[in-house]
């Protein structure tokens, strides 16, 4: 781009150089080719005959020419002031055109100079450039040859990753499988556990509640005791005023006698009241004391109707779970026995089943637990004590194949 604007500024320059050139030469031109002028008003010409003129005219006609030679004169004066002054215009244009023409030419060496450094620069960088080319070349060759080995390493690495995946997957299958027999065993451990606590909490309750109707029971004897007391106390204060209230009335009636009676006559003697001794309890106070018997926990065996209760749930029990479990493990072999532990709670919801026996068929014994859950919930009791009693809360079963509809 430099280098098209240094060459239009030098064609300008030499134009304008070229048309300078020109104008100073055909002012040359101009100057050296007028004719001087003639003053002398003779003329060559071949003899004619002359008229003779008037004096007069002839005097008017040669001032009338001596007047126009004057002004002919006087415009040639003027032509060549004019002329001198154009010249010495050219004169200082020309000077003025040189010296732009030195200066341009000045430009042009520096502008020459400028374009050979630029060149030089352009060379040079050219150089440094095909050189960066070349070795950029080379620095890719190898770049392509890397590319290749390390797309090689990367198939192979593929390769060992699936390898690798692969072996990770069954380790994954195997560790998921082990914690998954782990949590169903932490599950069962959690639910014997649970089962274990509220086994715990229910006695805890239970003997709580004994203590709390124990509780109850003494301080209602001591309720009664106190009642007894009182009731003693205000017979023993009623007794002593109605022998104050007799003994007033008794002292009354001597008096009376006493007025009434001859002085000789004795007095009548005083009745001894017999010895005040305390009365029995009161029959509400007895009638307290029986309800408050009838209140206490009876802590002993359970009686024969809880027995048939409880022998009547345990059958429903053992039926439903039979049922259930019947349909599962039909074609094993008669001879099987696997013995359970089953925990549940007041509503009958099965909250843990744990195997105490095996019969010596795993899958006999899985199909015999699985049936046992699926008989949730089992008909127990729905009083307390009954399910207490009858144990039903763990439940001990002793599964018999034989036994299987």
């Amino acid at each position: 781009m430099k280098k098209h604007y240094l060459t239009s500024i030098i064609l300008a320059i030499a134009i304008h150089l070229c048309v300078v050139v020109m104008m100073l030469f055909n002012s040359q031109l101009n100057l050296g080719t007028k004719k001087p002028l003639n003053n002398d008003c003779t003329m060559v010409s071949q003899p004619v005959k002359v008229k003779p003129f008037d004096r007069q005219i002839i005097q008017e006609t040669l001032a009338k020419k001596q007047q126009e030679e004057d002004a002919k004169q006087q415009a040639l004066e003027k032509a060549e002031l004019k002329r001198k002054e154009s010249e010495e215009i050219l004169v200082q244009k020309e000077k003025e055109i040189n010296e732009k023409a030195l200066n341009l030419v000045v430009q042009k060496q520096e502008l020459e100079t400028q374009i050979k450094l630029e060149k030089e620069k352009q060379d040079k960088a050219t150089t440094e450039a095909e050189e960066k080319r070349r070795e950029n070349e080379k620095k890719a060759l190898e770049i392509e040859k890397q590319l290749e080995l390390a797309e090689q390493n990367r198939l192979k690495e593929e390769e060992k990753l699936k390898q690798i995946q692969a072996l990770k997957q069954q380790e994954q299958h195997r560790i998921e499988k082990l914690q998954k027999e782990a949590e169903e065993k932490q599950q069962q451990i959690k639910a014997t556990e649970i089962a274990h606590k509220e086994k715990e909490k229910q006695e805890l309750d239970k003997k709580k509640h004994q203590e709390e109707l124990a509780e109850k029971q003494k301080q209602r004897e001591e309720e009664n005791k106190r009642i007894i007391e009182e009731a003693k106390a205000e017979a023993r204060a009623k007794r002593i005023e109605e022998k104050r209230l007799k003994e007033e009335e008794k002292k009354r009636k001597s008096l009376e006698a006493k007025k009434t009676l001859p002085k000789k006559e004795k007095p009548i003697e005083e009745i001894s009241e017999p010895q005040i001794t305390e009365e029995p309890p009161t029959k509400n106070s007895l009638r307290e004391m029986q309800e408050a018997e009838a209140n206490v926990p009876q802590i002993t065996a359970p009686n024969n109707q809880e027995k048939s209760l409880i022998d009547l749930y345990t059958g429903h029990v053992r039926s439903k779970i039979y049922n259930s479990t019947s349909k599962l493990v039909r074609g094993f072999s008669k001879e099987l026995v696997s013995k359970f532990e089953i925990s549940t709670d007041e509503n009958g919801n099965i909250i843990n089943v744990m195997l105490q026996e095996g019969s010596g068929n795993d899958e006999f014994d899985r199909l015999v637990e699985t049936g046992i859950k699926n008989s949730s919930p089992l008909p127990v009791p729905k009083d307390i004590k009954v399910y207490q009693n009858g144990s039903f809360d763990k439940i001990n079963l002793k599964y018999e194949a034989r036994l299987s509809k």
